[in-house]
């Protein structure tokens, strides 16, 4: 039975104007779940995630759309509440859910401050022994990153494709080699302008390797990884002060 004619034609085409807004709402709100296996070979590649984290993330995903669906049909959801209402707010919900990736490079800046300051909180001036200050500093850096894995590899290992994550990754190995610089100038007050900068950023790429190294080898004590670091540092110190002493 065709709609009747008003002459306009605008009635006769709301059931149709009708259905296809159901069928877009259906294809927005389901967008959630098949964005996910969208992106996770992007996230395995640029984030450098393992395969069995991307599969539990997929699975997760799937695993919240069916317990939602059965909570709903639980509690008779559809039923006490208008279904237009219902669908809207749990379209919005789930598009709420994507705010949380912003939050990871803001997690990761608040990481990226704690771990550049974990050595200079150690340092004191007057404590004496260049080795002393050394271990203590290095402890507390490493320490430090071993303890949050992900970001650490988020932070040192080169990522492209992300500019909120290249950002943190400049911006960290800015202020780290920095942080050396200024280190190596106390041990080596002589140390010249020129040398200054490039064995910060020596010092900064040894730790940052030396770190992910220890998160891959977690059997290995931490006297191990402290020791390289130490012994390298002396040597960048060593042989600064040697050449200024012929000098």
């Amino acid at each position: 039975m065709h709609p009747p004619f008003t002459g306009s034609g605008r009635r006769g085409d709301e059931p149709y104007r009708q259905l296809w807004l159901v069928a877009a709402v259906q294809v927005l709100a389901m967008s959630v779940w098949f964005a996910t296996a969208a992106v996770v070979p992007s996230l395995v590649s640029v984030w450098h995630i393992s395969r069995g984290a991307a599969s539990w993330l997929t699975t997760a995903v799937q695993a919240g759309f069916v317990t939602g669906a059965v909570l709903s049909a639980s509690v008779n959801l559809a039923d006490r509440r208008r279904l237009s209402t219902l669908i809207a707010a749990a379209a919005a919900l789930a598009g709420a859910t994507t705010l949380f990736v912003p939050l990871l490079a803001h997690l990761l800046e608040r990481y990226r401050d704690e771990l550049v300051a974990a050595p200079p909180a150690r340092f004191d001036p007057d404590a004496g022994a260049l080795r002393a200050q050394l271990v203590v500093m290095a402890e507390a850096w490493l320490q430090h990153a071993r303890s949050h894995p992900a970001a650490t590899r988020l932070l040192f290992v080169p990522i492209t494709g992300d500019p909120e994550v290249e950002r943190v990754q400049r911006e960290l190995h800015v202020r780290q080699r920095a942080t050396q610089t200024a280190l190596l100038r106390e041990f080596a007050p002589a140390l010249s302008d020129d040398e200054a900068e490039p064995m910060g950023e020596a010092m900064r790429s040894a730790l940052a390797a030396m770190a992910l190294w220890w998160i891959e080898h977690p059997d290995v004590p931490s006297e191990v990884p402290v020791s390289v670091v130490v012994r390298m540092a002396e040597g960048l110190v060593g042989a600064t002060n040697k050449t200024d002493d012929r000098r």
